[in-house]
């Protein structure tokens, strides 16, 4: 800043700061010299409405999506290329989940030769959704001296590539003897190993929300492993995506659009599927739980994850600066539990009203009050 005071990046990490702490008085006004700037780039637009988004509906108390919805616009734009028509990779991923689990092995399925042990003590995945507070989850599980985590990696990418990209993938994947499924995992685990993650006697734990839509694919490579599901209220999940500045990618572009995300995203990310069709060992946990009954929900998840509870776990958000959190929950996280996040969908009622009914049924499926 003192070189350059008009530098993009400097201001926008300096008002993320400012948000952070709660200095909108500061936050604003650069946010607003930022994007009065007409050489600004397509990236840093959108972040800086973002922010000023944020700002505002903290500042005035009435929350307002159209702000949000201009970094959106943005984004849409830069990526449409890329991303939007039937060649894209977005396009592609169309009614993938169903091919997937219609694929996987029935509940109660014999198994094959059970696979050789891996080279941690325990081995599970944090699925769910984008925003259903797996960052949190994750940062109270890694302070446990018995498991090991790592931030958001994709390490199942050679199976991924080669039994995922079509149907012929799937049919390969059936039919994958233990002799082929073991070069997989050894790849899956020396990815593990290049993140720095020391996985040798302790609980392996692996977060990445869209690890939901590979739950066949662990299934079948990991049938021993366990899986925490996380859940959080549909409304809360689809409002806070589209807030949210992701990185885009074929599934993200989704949250860009208001009406995508409650039909595309949430149908194919969880669909409810996975209950009657894996064979497979799943605890499913609610973001509004854990910040209900800290110590209730957290003593569950250890038993099932066959840890002793630690009540050091609380300390949580002390932990965060021995390690980077590279999700878009990080500064959240640090903030510890809090319930702001809870409901936070009534406050923009009038916003929602389009996609409420199409929310509605997951809302219901996964036992949260309709009103």
């Amino acid at each position: 800043m003192a070189t350059d005071p008009n530098q993009p990046t400097a201001n926008l990490a300096l008002a993320s700061v400012e948000l952070a702490a709660g200095s909108l008085d500061t936050a604003e006004p650069r946010l607003r010299g930022l994007l009065a700037r007409e050489q600004l780039s397509p990236i840093d637009r959108a972040l800086a409405h973002g922010l000023s988004a944020t700002c505002s509906t903290r500042a005035s108390g009435r929350p307002k999506l159209c702000r949000f919805a201009a970094a959106n616009e943005t984004l849409k734009h830069l990526y449409a290329d890329r991303f939007a028509g039937p060649g894209s990779r977005a396009y592609r991923h169309a009614g993938l989940a169903d091919r997937l689990f219609r694929k996987a092995p029935e509940r109660g399925s014999p198994r094959s030769k059970p696979p050789p042990p891996s080279p941690a003590a325990g081995h599970v995945f944090l699925v769910g959704f984008p925003r259903s507070g797996t960052t949190l989850l994750e940062r109270v599980l890694a302070t446990h001296p018995g498991l090991v985590a790592w931030d958001e990696r994709e390490s199942l990418v050679e199976a991924v590539r080669d039994f995922m990209a079509n149907p012929a993938g799937l049919e390969r994947l059936a039919k994958a003897d233990e002799g082929q499924l073991a070069n997989y995992r050894a790849d899956y685990w020396r990815r593990v190993a290049e993140t720095g993650a020391n996985v040798a006697g302790k609980v392996a734990l692996d977060k990445l929300p869209l690890n939901t839509m590979k739950l066949p694919l662990i299934a079948r490579l990991f049938p021993e492993a366990k899986i925490l599901f996380a859940l959080r209220d549909p409304r809360d999940v689809v409002l806070s995506c589209f807030r949210q500045r992701f990185r885009m990618n074929g599934r993200c572009t989704n949250f860009l659009h208001w009406m995508a995300p409650p039909g595309s995203m949430m149908g194919d990310a969880v669909g409810g599927l996975y209950r009657a069709k894996l064979d497979l060992d799943v605890h499913e946990h609610r973001y509004e739980d854990l910040i209900e009954d800290f110590d209730g929900q957290t003593r569950a998840i250890c038993g099932f994850l066959g840890l002793p509870w630690r009540a050091e776990m609380r300390e949580f958000a002390a932990t965060l600066e021995d390690r980077s959190t590279a999700t878009p929950s990080s500064i959240q996280v640090a903030r510890g539990l809090y319930r702001e996040g809870v409901g936070q969908w009534r406050r923009f009622r009038e916003d929602l009203e389009p996609v409420l009914p199409i929310l509605a049924p997951w809302a219901e499926l996964f036992g949260y009050p309709p009103k």
